[in-house]
């Protein structure tokens, strides 16, 4: 085991006068790896927000100080010109200890992240210091083995990219279905009926879990985490003891949920998912919803038609809250959309289903990659 800061130097610096304008990266503009395009904004040196103070070179490596936050980000020729916010840590490899590369993966590694929280201080916003970063310790492999690991983790990375570029082609080939079949939701070219849903569903609340019951067995509880991003994600999972008086609160696999909380000015609440089969029962957790649906109203049809962007923000766009916002009930409720007949709704759900057995697969495939990768990274990192 080494000292992380034994194999890094930390960088970075003031940017220097300059005319013009700059690309500035805000942490919220880095998805995970990669910088979000839609997220940044063009600066002047003297107009700059007060954050958008650090400027670093090619082959440093940034990453967020923000506890439980995963953004890397290995810098080259053209992403070195852009001004960084000071919520990232640059730092440069110690040549004699690791290389550029493998640092990379080894600060974007679970392994890492997970050291790294662990150290994090502060009364609110918890990050990583200098302090906290001296007490990381990690595992190096030795430098002539670390060409091979990198050249592995590379392959798989890719591999892992490209399944997730399918399972999204996916998507597309469903949304431009379900435009071919009922047109724009929002002029609504066919003259579909509109309808308030609560015409067509109910919603179910979910339940005030006390958080310091969570147990590590038992009756998965989906959280916001679980559902925000509009797909199942079984990260941080907990659980509970099965009780029959919360019978009311079960949610099975092929119900549609809805988060309803979230961060103003993000895409991280009012996404709708339909669970799959990763666990057979779920309790709902509060500011989380189940939509019930009547006979009317098919469950791919509803769930397709709330990812439409003009048609989500009626809803995100009556959000309540200064940070957080938050959706209510009767906000979904009153949201009037067109309803075509249950005939054709049937056929396009029917569509879904095939595509989803595709990316199904995919999915599966994706997984088993994802696990090879983790478990290499353990093999060397661990």
């Amino acid at each position: 085991m080494k000292k992380f800061l034994d194999c890094i130097s930390i960088v970075g610096a003031t940017p220097s006068k300059f005319h013009g304008t700059k690309k500035y990266i805000s942490t919220g503009a880095v998805a995970t790896t990669e910088i979000d395009e839609s997220e940044v904004v063009e600066v002047t040196y003297e107009d700059r927000p007060s954050r958008a103070n650090l400027s670093a070179e090619a082959g440093d490596i940034l990453f967020a100080k923000m506890q439980g936050t995963r953004k890397t980000l290995l810098l080259d020729s053209e992403t070195e010109k852009n001004i960084y916010s000071t919520g990232f840590y640059a730092v440069r490899a110690n040549p004699e200890v690791i290389t550029t590369e493998c640092l990379y993966y080894l600060i974007d590694s679970e392994l890492f992240l997970a050291q790294k929280d662990k150290n994090c201080s502060g009364a609110t916003q918890k990050a990583i210091t200098n302090g906290g970063m001296a007490k990381i310790e990690i595992s190096v492999p030795p430098l002539s083995e670390q060409g091979i690991l990198v050249d592995k983790l590379k392959h798989l990375t890719q591999l892992i990219a490209d399944k997730k570029k399918q399972l999204n082609l996916f998507d597309e080939i469903i949304k431009s279905r379900f435009i071919e079949m009922f047109e724009d939701p929002v002029t609504n070219p066919l003259r579909w009926a509109m309808l308030p849903l609560e015409k067509c569903l109910t919603v179910l609340g979910g339940y005030a879990f006390k958080s310091e019951e969570f147990k590590t067995s038992g009756v998965p509880v989906l959280r916001i985490g679980n559902i925000n991003t509009g797909a199942f994600t079984p990260t941080n999972m907990v659980y509970w003891s099965k009780d029959d008086c919360l019978t009311r609160y079960q949610v099975l696999p092929g119900d549609l949920v809805i988060s309803l909380t979230g961060t103003v000015g993000k895409d991280d609440y009012g996404n709708v998912c339909i669970l799959g089969n990763a666990y057979p029962m779920y309790y709902l957790n509060q500011r989380n919803a189940k939509l019930i649906l009547d006979d009317e109203l098919n469950k791919h049809y509803l769930s397709e038609l709330l990812k439409f962007s003009q048609i989500k923000k009626k809803l995100t766009g009556i959000s309540r809250g200064v940070r957080q916002a938050n959706i209510s009930n009767r906000d979904i409720l009153n949201l009037v959309v067109p309803i075509p007949p249950i005939e054709i709704q049937v056929q396009f759900a029917a569509f879904v289903e095939q595509v989803d057995k595709s990316k199904f697969e995919i999915q599966q495939s994706l997984e088993k990659l994802e696990i090879l990768k983790k478990s290499l990274m353990q093999q060397y990192f661990g």
